[in-house]
């Protein structure tokens, strides 16, 4: 009788040895062809081809580079780092949000990747499992184990090319340096915007406080335009700069008297004008990198302003850039902003024509990240106003109204013939030898400097004028004396004063008031003024007093008030009358 012969059991599998496959020449050509690739056709510009190649040359190498890392030893572990693979792989290229973790994630790492999401990559997947099925192949092939030290080598090299092929393709030196900035300009359009940036005149001094409250009406284009060339700024796809070009280097003066807040103008050729104001406090430093290939779904921050563009409308869709489709080229030697720049404008073959095409139907806008802080103001190129009548009550006295004469041609004492009123405000005094002075200011107080005639015509008053400019630290001033006759003249002076209200006004009690609810009036060299109103503190209580009114401030002493406005916005280069503190008073002191 037989003995029955027990059923067989299958043998285990072998456990891999994934290292085996690190020495295939098929697994070093491909490693030796993404060395060459990211380090030397990459520096040639030869575009999409070498990212098609390095996609290629890396997912071959994945699976075995991968399992011999992780001491995989089994088929299921060695194909779920396959998948694995794949799977981030289409992952950062379909999702421009999951490209950016998987940077940050490497970046922690300090491996620094930049991706740059693109679905027609997942067309080179056939290259992971080519890869795959080839380092199995291989793993079956008898290999010494004293090879085996040479294998992790191997390893250990591939895996530092394999990060460094994640850094961006134009980085063929030091990481572009980290500049600082507080509001920042962000483009987020698939074209390249070339702009304008003017910065104020050192002789612009703004009051910030009043500034803040209507900026785009209190700063007007004339400020920037005509005192300061703009700094000019090629502004690619996905790039951001700073609006101060301040923040771009301490080397460049382009410091401005502002106070605590900046303002500049900004203009490109297919954008609304805008002017860009801020206060010092409101918004903080932020770090951003200018020409860093960021993703198109990035957030900026706060205080960001960003160039959007609404292609809905375009007709030709083979018309439109791809995002970041055309890049500024980085200098060869260390990053300087200004080489960079310059290269830009030196791109030839019309690179930066067609970069900056407009495809048909494009709309640009402008938007301020923080909608709880307006930090631009979109506004006319010709800065023409609203063209709207100003209601009475905020009407200030034109220049035209306030005081002035002319410069004496002697100041002695010296007889008068007659005062003839004018019909523009402006009155003349008549002196022997056909002589002549002009003198603009309120009639009800020049009137009473009109001479007391005689039958025979003569006239039995002098005056003589006393310039007090120095002696008061006016602006402006000259003081009419005037020398009693028999005919009882009731006053001994008068003084005609321009200039700081602290100083023209110091001989009273009085408290000043903006006007409220008034938009400010144009000035000279792009200044503007604020209607102003002053309450003097009399005997018979405070007292409001308007423009040609008069005011009793104390025993034989009026005020005429002729002009007053506050200058919020000041240049001081065509200023001939400037105060310091802005508010500007013209009128006539009136001693009995």
């Amino acid at each position: 009788m037989s003995t029955p012969t027990p059923p067989s059991t299958p043998s285990p599998r072998p456990l891999l040895t994934p290292w085996r496959a690190l020495l295939d020449p098929v697994w070093l050509g491909a490693l030796g062809m993404l060395v060459l690739n990211d380090h030397i056709l990459k520096a040639l510009s030869l575009g999409a081809l070498t990212g098609k190649l390095s996609d290629i040359a890396g997912l071959f190498l994945a699976p075995a580079l991968l399992a011999t890392l992780c001491m995989a030893s089994s088929r299921r572990v060695f194909w779920g780092g396959a998948i694995l693979v794949g799977a981030v792989f289409s992952a950062i290229n379909l999702s421009p949000q999951l490209a950016l973790l998987w940077d940050a994630a490497m970046s922690s790492m300090l491996l620094p990747f930049h991706t740059t999401p693109d679905p027609t990559d997942l067309l080179m997947l056939p290259a992971l499992a080519l890869g795959g099925w080839r380092a199995l192949v291989f793993t079956k092939r008898p290999l010494a184990s004293s090879k085996k030290p040479r294998a992790l080598g191997i390893a250990a090299l591939a895996a530092l090319a394999c990060s460094a092929s994640g850094v961006n393709s134009n980085s063929q030196h030091v990481e572009p340096s980290e500049f600082q900035g507080t509001v920042t300009i962000f483009n987020k359009t698939n074209e390249v915007h070339q702009l304008e940036i003017y910065s104020l005149s050192e002789e612009i001094t703004l009051d910030c406080d009043a500034v803040s409250s209507n900026p785009g009406a209190m700063l007007r284009n004339e400020l920037f335009e005509d005192f300061r060339s703009p700094f000019l700024i090629p502004l690619f796809s996905g790039e951001e700069v700073a609006v101060n070009p301040g923040d771009w280097t301490q080397n460049w003066n382009t410091s401005s008297r502002t106070g605590d807040c900046q303002a500049f103008l900004v203009r490109s050729q297919n954008l609304a004008d805008i002017l860009v104001f801020w206060r010092t406090g409101t918004v903080n430093f932020k770090r951003y990198f200018h020409n860093k290939d960021a993703p198109q779904e990035l957030e900026p921050a706060p205080q960001t302003i960003v160039i959007e563009a609404d292609y809905t409308q375009v007709i030709d869709q083979d018309s439109l850039h791809e995002w970041r489709g055309t890049r500024c080229p980085l200098p060869e030697t260390e990053w300087d902003i200004e080489i960079e720049w310059d290269n830009c404008w030196d791109m030839e073959n019309g690179v930066m024509e067609e970069a900056a095409r407009v495809p048909a139907g494009t709309r640009y806008s402008w938007r301020s990240i923080n909608r709880e802080l307006a930090l631009h103001f979109e506004r006319s190129r010709f800065d023409m106003g609203s063209g709207l009548p100003t209601p009475a009550r905020c009407r200030t006295a034109g220049a035209g109204e306030g005081i002035e004469w002319e410069a004496p041609q002697l100041l002695t004492s010296t007889p008068v013939l007659g005062l003839e009123q004018g019909l523009d405000g402006c009155h003349t005094f008549r002196f022997p030898g056909q002589r002549s002075w002009l003198v603009c200011a309120p009639w009800e107080a020049i009137s009473k400097l009109s001479p007391q005639l005689t039958p025979a015509g003569e006239s039995r008053l002098s005056i003589s004028l006393i310039d007090l400019t120095d002696q008061f630290q006016l602006q402006r001033g000259i003081r009419i004396k005037v020398d009693r006759d028999e005919q009882g003249v009731n006053f001994r002076h008068m003084d005609l004063v321009v200039g700081e209200a602290s100083e023209v006004l110091a001989a009273a009690d009085w408290e000043q008031e903006l006007r409220t609810g008034c938009e400010p009036s144009a000035e000279a060299c792009g200044a503007v003024s604020l209607p102003i109103d002053l309450r003097f503190n009399t005997t018979g209580g405070r007292l409001l007093v308007e423009e040609g009114e008069r005011v009793e401030v104390g025993l034989g002493r009026a005020f005429y008030l002729a002009r007053s406005f506050y200058a919020p916005v000041r240049n001081l280069a065509c200023e001939m009358e400037a105060s310091q503190s802005g508010l500007n008073i013209e009128g006539v002191w009136v001693y009995d």
